[in-house]
């Protein structure tokens, strides 16, 4: 599979455009990159596939664009990769959709791997830090890591919201972070079925989402001014929750000024009503991408009127909850 090695969109500080050796690279002014290598499904390498549909988007704003791609592995069942690149100042989620076309199961799927360049001081894993030379190793997928440069500058890599994606019931998973003077490696095997046999493997597309979010050191969280605390009317915390985002859309809508929202709970959830799934057993997930969503349609909708929104957030977790303490910025083009 080879894009044309082009620049696919622009965004405040950076690029993201081709990557001859992979797949797509993330690249900032300051020298720092992510590189996206090439996934693998079953025994086939998405290097050895067809490069299929290539769409790129700007929003009218700057505010936002969005890159997909489409990779189709021409053999056996003949699986089909898709990938969505959501990219707003300071985040891009990213979504990978896999799914066989023909009769065949996906028994086993590694992501693609991740490399960060950079001149990394400090590497951390859910708050544990990684000294250069080793390597961090799960079954169990982790939340977040942070790496940290000289100049202050955080690139942090997570997981998405649905957790329960994340471990299909009879799968191992196997995640590594390896770093290395300028470099740190994430791979992330997310389905390995075993033995099982085929015939007891559902034929089912599956879906991951992840993000990275990145920061300078000169950025800070500006003054909350008058916050809006939602906590009290809304019967639910979770984001996700219909009546929340209801209650929370309805309070940006009337806005007469500039709105900061209280943060409020946060904390893992597992009411399968919130995935417009009622009746299923507990799924576990949570709302973070949830509120950087709404942050960017916020946004959007006071920007027009000459105002913004943010979270109010005294004590970020980590560095997506620091850049949704601040306004999302205009910047994000499709290169002419």
């Amino acid at each position: 599979m080879q894009l044309p090695n082009s620049q696919l969109l622009d965004f405040p500080g950076g690029g993201l455009t081709a990557n001859p050796d992979g797949l797509v690279k993330f690249a900032w002014q300051n020298g720092v990159e992510l590189d996206l290598g090439t996934a693998r499904l079953n025994e086939f390498d998405e290097a050895s596939g067809l490069a299929g549909k290539l769409r790129r988007h700007g929003s009218e704003d700057g505010l936002s664009g969005q890159v997909e791609l489409e990779t189709i592995l021409p053999f056996g069942s003949e699986f089909v990769c898709v990938r969505q690149f959501d990219v707003a100042s300071g985040r891009v989620l990213a979504t990978c959709d896999v799914a066989p076309r023909g009769p065949g199961r996906i028994r086993r799927a590694e992501l693609e791997p991740l490399t960060l360049r950079g001149d990394w001081r400090s590497v951390a894993v859910d708050g544990a830090e990684i000294a250069a030379g080793t390597a961090w190793q799960s079954d169990r997928p982790f939340r977040r890591l942070i790496a940290v440069d000289p100049s202050g500058f955080r690139l942090e890599i997570g997981i998405g919201d649905d957790l329960w994606r994340w471990s299909p019931e009879g799968s191992q998973g196997e995640y590594t972070i390896a770093v290395e003077a300028g470099c740190v490696t994430v791979r992330r095997k997310v389905l390995d079925f075993g033995e099982i046999e085929e015939t007891e493997l559902a034929k089912r597309p599956y879906r991951f989402q992840w993000y990275a979010a990145w920061r300078d050191a000169a950025g800070a969280a500006a003054p909350c001014g008058t916050v809006y605390d939602w906590s009290d009317q809304a019967a639910e915390a979770c984001l996700k929750a219909a009546p929340t985002q209801r209650l929370l859309r309805k309070a940006v809508r009337q806005s007469p000024q500039s709105l900061s929202c209280a943060w409020g709970a946060d904390a893992d959830c597992d009411d399968p009503s919130h995935l417009e799934r009622p009746g299923r057993g507990p799924m576990p997930h949570r709302d973070l991408l949830e509120r950087t969503r709404f942050h960017l349609w916020a946004n959007r909708q006071l920007q027009r009127r000459g105002m913004d929104f943010r979270w109010c957030n005294p004590a970020p977790a980590g560095v997506l909850e620091e850049v949704l303490t601040v306004p999302a910025v205009p910047g994000v083009a499709v290169p002419e």
